[in-house]
This record gives structure tokens, sequence and C-alpha cells, in this order.
């Protein structure tokens, strides 16, 4: 919820903005693919990650796209916005950085471990200082991710 507007999205890949107050649907857009908790805001900005891969900066008072970035894995945890950037993490053990107002990558990294453990869900990122931390799914061969 921010301001008068509450945003949902859902499996079927369809986010809404509704009215806080007084419910009625701001505006309505369809997803590539279904959306299974990968919803934030941030400066000024709807993001939006779906299982096809896509992850989405929406304009928050018309739902119009502002840009999208694309993978081959799954957007299931919100992104956390710091400054300029965009921080995502994925089904795949992956975390990206990206531009904001872009959505040009600028770095990803990859947790390597057990690839025949999966789990559906993946930890948001968390920023402390000048610092991010991100929880992942697999275990690495020398024990948790380091």
């Amino acid at each position: 919820m921010v301001e008068d507007t509450l945003y949902t999205a859902n499996l079927d890949g369809v986010v809404t903005a509704y009215h806080r107050t007084e419910g009625y649907v701001k505006w309505r857009k369809k997803m590539e693919g279904g959306v299974t908790g990968a919803l934030s805001f941030g400066k000024e900005k709807l993001f939006v990650g779906d299982m096809g891969g896509n992850l989405c900066a929406l304009q928050p008072e018309t739902g119009e796209k502002i840009w999208c970035f694309k993978i081959n894995s799954v957007w299931n945890a919100p992104p956390l916005v710091v400054r300029d950037r965009v921080f995502a993490s994925t089904s795949a053990d992956e975390i990206y950085a990206l531009l904001l107002d872009k959505g040009e990558e600028i770095w990803h990294f990859v947790q390597h471990g057990d690839e025949k453990m999966t789990v559906k869900k993946s930890a948001e990122p968390a920023f402390y200082g000048n610092e991010l931390y991100q929880g992942f799914l697999r275990w690495s061969r020398g024990g948790p991710f380091h």
C-alpha cells in the first residue's frame, strides 16, 4: 500500500491498483507470467517480477511499463530499491543489480551449490550500511554461502 493505493498481484499475472478507501480499480495490467510475491514499490516506481522471467518497473499511477528486464528463471521475492539500484533475487539462486531508471544490468551473482535441490521461494535481499545481504536456497559444498 502506498498513500491511497493498494497494489496486488496474483498467480494469473494480473497486477491491480485499487483506491485504498473507496475500493475502485484504478488500473489493471496483465504480466506475461504469474506473480508469486515479487511486488514492491520504491523511488516512485512499482516493481513486479513474474514467473515468465520478467522484472518490470511500472508507473504507479497508470500501470504503464517503464522498463522490463528478462531472465530465464523466476522472480518470486520482492525487489529491493537502494539509491539508484534495484536488487532482485531469483529462484535459481541469483541476485541481480539493475539501474533504477533503465533496468540495465550492472552485475549479477550466482550461488552454486547442490543442483539437485530446489525450493520454490526466494529470499528478499537486504541492505545495511553499504553492504548487500542475500540468503540463498542451496548450500555450497563448503557449507552455507560465502
